[in-house]
């Protein structure tokens, strides 16, 4: 795709991602930007609080956000750079 394509395909996942990460209880988003491009892949950079001690609690919030991104992004026809050997 043309890089003005991909330009606002990046915008449109940070702000899913932002959007998701910010509705969570327990959660405090920090940031969350594009972060650079590289040979491979474009960047997102996801920095959020877990508002808990609990460990556990801390693990099923992290595995929600990252299950709702994927779902986020399958609905939005966005994709992951995936690993090339």
């Amino acid at each position: 795709l043309p890089l003005t394509t991909r330009g606002e395909e990046m915008k449109r996942a940070v702000s899913l991602i932002t959007a998701l990460v910010s509705s969570k209880e327990r959660v405090r988003l920090e940031r969350c930007h594009f972060m650079s491009i590289n040979k491979i892949s474009m960047d997102v950079e996801l920095v959020y609080w877990v508002l808990t001690d609990d460990y556990n609690i801390h693990m099923d919030l992290q595995q929600e956000i990252l299950f709702d991104i994927h779902r986020a992004f399958e609905a939005e026809k966005l994709s992951f750079a995936r690993p090339v050997q």
